[in-house]
């Protein structure tokens, strides 16, 4: 799609965290599945030589989207913002999963 129109990424369903989605910048946007649990999620800007930067935490409900402001996250020589959705810490290895849809 072009600019202003949202590109569907894929899916993933996962316990802690999700799989890496890359992002040319802008608006990035994660939808948890109305079957999954409500939590507070991390989006995650993996970085291989430093440690991941958190892009903020947010609650999302069952069915519920948010949207980040990825553009300061692009870095590296592909031009892209490497992201993942982590559970909070505190609910680390729990026993259900949570499957996020993604958009850029």
């Amino acid at each position: 799609m072009g600019a202003g129109e949202w590109d569907y990424l894929g899916h993933s369903v996962f316990h802690n965290q999700s799989i890496v989605f890359k992002s040319g910048g802008g608006n990035f946007k994660a939808c948890i599945s109305t079957g999954s649990a409500g939590g507070r999620y991390s989006l995650m800007e993996q970085d291989p030589v430093n440690p991941d930067d958190e892009v903020n935490t947010e609650y999302i409900p069952p069915g519920g989207c948010h949207t980040w402001n990825v553009a300061s996250y692009v870095d590296g020589t592909n031009g892209k913002a490497e992201l993942y959705l982590a559970i909070c810490n505190w609910c680390k290895d729990r026993d259900y999963q949570t499957r996020a849809d993604f958009w850029d």
